[in-house]
């Protein structure tokens, strides 16, 4: 569980880096600074990228643990182990998925506005942000889906 609550903070500091890139091209966007924006696109798919890979080895160790539980992966959700995980991981779990959906809902939004600024203005970073971004339905643990939105989670 130690690992796995480490791959999960690594995780959330990840998606919050991926929400300043996106909030400092809206910063771009809204200033005229178009010469900058090939480069802040660039950034985001490369902090995009970083959660993948990160994204990747959380799976990894949610099937570890389920496999050591006895359990499907798809039923080992962040919620799920937030209600039944002995303490401190209760506690660090709940933490996590609290702050997950939260920051699900920061990083959508700050996508959507800046596709609708890129929209407005004229830009092609629309569809740039389109191919980095994929808004997902939730934070899962393993593979089951939990109501909330994310970047880029199964």
């Amino acid at each position: 569980m130690r690992e796995l609550a480490a791959v999960l903070g690594r995780e959330r500091v990840q998606l919050e880096f991926l929400l300043f890139k996106v909030l400092a091209l809206q910063h771009l966007l809204r200033s005229g600074e178009t010469r900058f924006l090939r480069w802040s696109v660039e950034e985001i798919n490369r902090a995009s990228e970083r959660v993948r890979e990160t994204e990747l080895r959380r799976t990894h160790r949610v099937g570890e643990l389920a496999c050591a539980a006895g359990v499907a992966p798809e039923l080992m959700t962040l919620s799920t182990l937030a209600e039944t995980a002995p303490e401190p991981w209760r506690t660090i779990f709940a933490d996590h998925d609290k702050g997950f959906r939260q920051l699900g809902i920061e990083v959508d939004d700050a996508f959507t506005g800046a596709a609708r600024l890129a929209d407005a203005s004229g830009h092609a970073v629309s569809g740039l942000l389109k191919q980095a971004y994929r808004p997902a339905s939730s934070v899962p643990i393993g593979h089951q889906r939990q109501p909330v939105r994310t970047m880029i989670l199964p």
